[in-house]
């Protein structure tokens, strides 16, 4: 995590993560909490000196209440909390149960925002781009999805065309024949599923040129799904239509 950081505040809380939890320490690292604790009430200005009784109730709450945190992360938002990065707290004279959940509550709003980037960051690093589908693989991809689509068409189902595959497959290989008229109701079509203009003027075709119509998502999807309901309009058995596919015409 540390070689994704890239501020001082994203670097204080990736080492303070780097301590042992609350709710996993043992004797050595309950005094440390102890120590944390005490620190805390002499910062704050305690109208009582914290008693030993005191801190160690206080630790209770912590393991209890926030044993996920580390105890350098307790320390961390105490330091915060002074500089004021965590917000106000209202505070009357004690470290109360009420107080303490306000400050470490902001600490762990705090610190889900400050490693957003550093995270976000890390994933972009680590993202490895699947390997392209074999031949066979988009084969067997498009003749499944025209199955499934042409099985829809057959039961007055609605086609769905995700990420226009079948659509751009048989659009590359030739199999679509698009008629200037044919082109003219898919985008009269499509021009049904518009958003309506802030005049409130109906759309007509003329007010928006048919290219940008089909090329934008909605109108893309319902252009191409006129188009796929005629083509399977025009086929009586998909598996005879499948049979002249051959699985050489993929890369």
């Amino acid at each position: 995590m540390i070689s994704y950081v890239k501020t001082n505040e994203e670097k204080d809380i990736v080492k303070a993560c780097e301590d042992v939890r609350v709710s996993e320490i043992n004797k050595l690292d309950a005094e440390r909490l102890i120590e944390v604790v005490g620190k805390w009430g002499f910062y704050m200005g305690t109208s009582n000196r914290l008693s030993s009784e005191d801190i160690l109730v206080i630790c209770k709450f912590i393991r209890e209440n926030y044993g996920q945190l580390r105890i350098n992360e307790i320390n961390l938002a105490i330091n915060l909390n002074l500089r004021g990065s965590l917000g106000n707290h209202e505070y009357f004279g004690h470290l109360s149960p009420l107080y303490i959940s306000g400050v470490l509550n902001s600490y762990i709003d705090y610190k889900s925002e400050m490693l957003k980037p550093l995270l976000q960051r890390r994933e972009k690093d680590s993202y490895t781009a699947p390997p392209p589908l074999t031949k066979e693989e988009q084969y067997e991809m498009i003749c499944t999805a025209l199955r499934s689509q042409y099985n829809n068409y057959q039961k007055g189902r609605d086609i769905v065309d995700a990420f226009s595959i079948i659509y751009d497959f048989l659009e590359k290989s030739g199999r679509l024949t698009i008629t200037p008229e044919l082109d003219e109701l898919a985008t009269s079509y499509a021009l049904k599923f518009m958003p309506k203009p802030k005049s409130g003027n109906p759309i007509a075709i003329a007010d928006i040129d048919p290219i940008s119509i089909t090329k934008m998502n909605e109108g893309k999807q319902q252009y191409n799904t006129y188009i796929l309901t005629n083509l399977f309009s025009t086929i009586n058995d998909i598996e005879e239509y499948i049979l002249g596919i051959n699985i050489n015409e993929f890369a």
